[in-house]
């Protein structure tokens, strides 16, 4: 018995049971589709930019592990830059190192002019797996907390609006989200953040079509 999201990994099976509402159904609805907004795109100034970067984990021991072979990269203000690679090709290295979470072994990642890791906070970084990076009890206070001091109800309440969950969840326990939802609180904390830059890594990962769409739009 297979479980998934996607139909096309059923396509071996000798039966296929659809599941709607908690019912069996002869077959799914079409999942909406995102539409990109044509109005926006980059207006030209940097913002970030790698220079020869390149990163060894355990570097000078047994275990030294190259990850990044010299990456020059830059990145202008409104663009959407979609990274893609296999497993293991260096992508989630690649994103720690442009939020400032790692310094790279050698070459350097800016943003506005400046080394990134002094910058803490200025890059938003998503984790692949959400629900590691909620550490408060409630979705509000999760926001809040990414927000600042100065986030009250109302900020928490938009952020919310922006990633399209409704404004009761904010008083729901972190451990109450499905995955999904974490992921989108995650993105609605980095609303209230403000972020010069945001990178997801693998933001689409677990969720339904339906979910995936949503996520992208």
């Amino acid at each position: 018995v297979l479980v998934t999201h996607h139909e096309a990994d059923a396509g071996a099976a000798d039966r296929v049971v659809h599941l709607a509402n908690g019912r069996l159904v002869d077959r799914l609805a079409s999942w909406p589709q995102p539409t990109r907004d044509q109005r926006r795109g980059p207006t030209g100034a940097t913002v970030l930019e790698l220079s020869g970067v390149r990163h060894t984990y355990n570097r000078g021991t047994p275990w030294e592990a190259p990850a990044l072979h010299g990456v020059d990269l830059s990145m202008r203000q409104g663009e959407a830059l979609l990274i893609v690679g296999g497993n293991g090709s260096g992508k989630s290295t690649l994103a720690w190192i442009i939020a400032g979470l790692i310094a790279p072994s050698e070459g350097r990642c800016t943003l506005r002019g400046n080394p990134v890791d002094q910058q803490i906070g200025d890059v938003a970084l998503a984790f692949q797996h959400s629900r590691l990076q909620l550490q408060k009890q409630t979705v509000g206070a999760e926001i809040a907390d990414w927000g600042g001091r100065a986030t009250g109800s109302g900020a928490v309440g938009q952020a919310l609006d922006a990633v399209g969950l409704d404004r009761r969840l904010a008083a729901r326990s972190i451990e109450e989200l499905s995955g999904g939802q974490a992921k989108r609180v995650v993105l609605a904390a980095m609303v209230a953040s403000r972020p010069q830059v945001v990178v997801l890594d693998e933001p689409l990962a677990g969720l339904d079509p339906q979910g995936r769409a949503e996520i992208v739009e």
